[in-house]
């Protein structure tokens, strides 16, 4: 079923597409499997708890995904007392790439770290520049969701036990889904979905909360296209002379 949904262009996609082309701008294909994953995830909210790890960035043909709590947890004690760039930048990569396996975490004495991230890294064919640029991708995805890197943002923020368990509460889903398996930005999302649905007065719809996040995601994913081919056309004009 799944499979025949996602061979469909959405209504919302085909829509964005259109204004697109209206304004004379082409979709390549990737924009279109963006858009389209985007709006299916509006208009069948049921793909939600598949897309919520997040999008993956390859790096020499490792897949980093955005950070789960278990994985930012490592990494924060991973981090302590060490000062160098690369050997941060080795602990995060790595913590992006196992942070959904538990064995790599877990087994894993965070003050030896260091030691496992960099014999890691070394396995994977990538400089390291790429490595920073497909983490800041990453970051990019959590852009106002849970701040990991600042500690005085903690106590504006719901301990993250308290925000696991409301989560375990209200859907009945274990503990190590929400710690393990989503992206602490898609963990954040539906805390707020689910706080806003407990507020409404005659009960809150919880689609319609995600209908405008989905609809905020798929706008700023339209914009970044036409940002692209306004570049485009600067630098063929520039080149043009």
């Amino acid at each position: 079923m799944s499979e025949t949904v996602h061979a469909t262009l959405a209504d919302l996609a085909r829509a964005e597409i259109d204004a697109l082309a209206a304004d004379g701008i082409a979709c390549t294909p990737d924009d279109v499997v963006l858009l389209n994953a985007i709006a299916h995830e509006i208009e069948t909210p049921a793909h939600l708890q598949s897309l919520a790890r997040g999008t993956p960035v390859f790096v020499g043909g490792v897949a980093l995904w955005p950070l789960t709590l278990a994985g930012d947890e490592w990494f924060q004690q991973a981090i302590a007392g060490i000062r160098s760039e690369h050997a941060q930048t080795a602990l995060l990569a790595y913590a992006m790439a196992h942070g959904r396996d538990e064995d790599a975490l877990q087994g894993l004495d965070p003050a030896k770290g260091y030691r496992k991230a960099a014999a890691w890294l070394k396995t994977i064919r990538a400089r390291h520049s790429e490595v920073v640029q497909a983490i800041h991708c990453i970051l990019a995805q959590d852009a106002g969701g849970v701040t990991v890197e600042d500690p005085k943002a903690e106590a504006a923020e719901m301990a993250r036990a308290q925000m696991v368990a409301v989560l375990v509460a209200a859907t009945g889903c274990p503990p190590e889904l929400w710690e393990r398996q989503v992206a602490i930005g898609y963990l954040r999302e539906q805390f707020q979905a689910i706080t806003a649905q407990t507020a409404a007065e005659n009960g809150g719809s919880l689609k319609d909360v995600q209908m405008v996040a989905g609809t905020r995601k798929i706008g700023l994913a339209s914009e970044a296209i036409r940002k692209r081919h306004a570049d485009a056309v600067k630098n063929q004009e520039a080149a043009n002379g």
